[in-house]
Formats: structure tokens, C-alpha cells, sequence
């Protein structure tokens, strides 16, 4: 069992070796992970190929455990299609703590995207995520984007980095930061 997330990094490697990867990107999309430390990525296809999946889930060892996944767009994004990969990782990553004994944790559901429409930025924006009866926000943000500065936006608190926690898994939480950084 592993307590507070203490040695949870090692253990996702371990029990999850063959999709454990160095960079979240796929198709000319990445999500920027320089700044942290205590985290390992997933890569969600080679987590199962029967169901759709997201691209990335990123485990970050604090307390609570800070769960990130992310959905990397470089085309078109569908809001029905991201929502159920999404929904898919959330089980994937809470069956993986739930195994490693560190069920207590946070979160964060994002959608990268080389260019945003209007339309499916609205759509994405309003759509909810249901796992184990709870339901998330999806964060849209942009291809490239650094995730220390999405977890700053969202008022995240990661020891060490000065941030302060005002989030408890974007459940039910209108994001008007992130509309305002995408609008500009």
C-alpha cells in the first residue's frame, strides 16, 4: 500500500511499464511537463486497445495525487469521441490507484487542440465527464501549452512550486481563466 503518494511514481512504473513514456505528444500536439517533478505518463492506447482511450494519464505524486488526462487534437475535435476517452482513462487511472492502494486523489480532464472552433470550444467547454458518479469539467487548451502553468490557472496547489490549491477535480467548476487565456 502506498500512503500520501509516497513512492507512487515508482510503483505506476513498475505495474505499468510497457506504456510508462517521456513525453506526452502525439501528432504535432504536446502538453509541456518541464517544471515538474514526481510524475510518470502513460500512454493510453498501449494502456487498451478494445475501448478508446485519451493519449496521456499523468500521475503526479503529491498529496492527494494529482491525476491529469489529456487528449491531444491536431485535426478536428469531437466533443462526443473526447468525452468518452476521457471517461475511459478516468476508470483506467482510478482501477491503477485503487491497485496500488492510493485511492485519494484529484482530477484534471484536458483537451489540447492546434486550433480551436468557436463552436467546439463552446461544446467541450459545457460537457461534463461522469466516472464512479462523479462528474469533471473538460479544460480545453492549446497544443504546446505548459502544464504548470494550466495547474497555476487552475489554482492548483503542487508543493514546492508556490501555488496555491482552490480546485477539487474541476467538478462543476466554470473555467472563465481559461476562456479568457484562449480568447486572447
Amino acid at each position: 500500500m502506498i500512503a500520501n503518494g509516497r513512492g507512487l511514481v515508482a510503483a505506476i512504473r513498475g505495474a505499468c511499464s510497457s506504456a510508462v513514456i517521456h513525453k506526452c505528444e502525439d501528432e504535432k500536439c504536446c502538453l509541456r511537463t518541464d517544471g515538474l517533478c514526481h510524475i510518470v505518463m502513460l500512454k493510453g492506447e498501449a494502456l487498451t486497445r478494445k475501448r478508446k482511450i485519451c493519449d496521456c494519464l499523468l500521475f503526479i505524486e503529491v498529496s492527494p495525487v494529482l491525476v491529469v488526462l489529456a487528449e491531444l487534437k491536431s485535426k478536428t475535435v469531437d466533443a462526443s469521441d473526447v468525452a468518452e476517452k476521457l471517461e475511459t482513462a478516468l476508470e483506467y487511472s482510478r482501477a491503477i490507484l485503487d491497485r496500488l492502494g492510493s485511492p485519494d486523489h484529484q482530477v484534471i480532464c484536458l483537451v489540447l487542440a492546434k486550433r480551436w472552433a468557436p463552436s467546439s470550444y463552446r461544446v467541450l467547454s459545457k460537457k461534463r465527464v461522469i466516472c464512479g458518479g462523479r462528474r469533471f469539467a473538460i479544460v480545453p487548451k492549446r497544443c504546446g501549452d505548459q502544464l504548470l502553468t494550466i495547474l497555476k490557472q487552475l489554482r492548483c496547489d503542487l508543493p514546492g512550486t508556490g501555488l496555491a490549491r482552490n480546485i477539487h477535480d474541476v467538478e462543476e467548476r466554470k473555467i472563465g481563466e481559461t476562456r479568457k487565456c484562449l480568447d486572447a
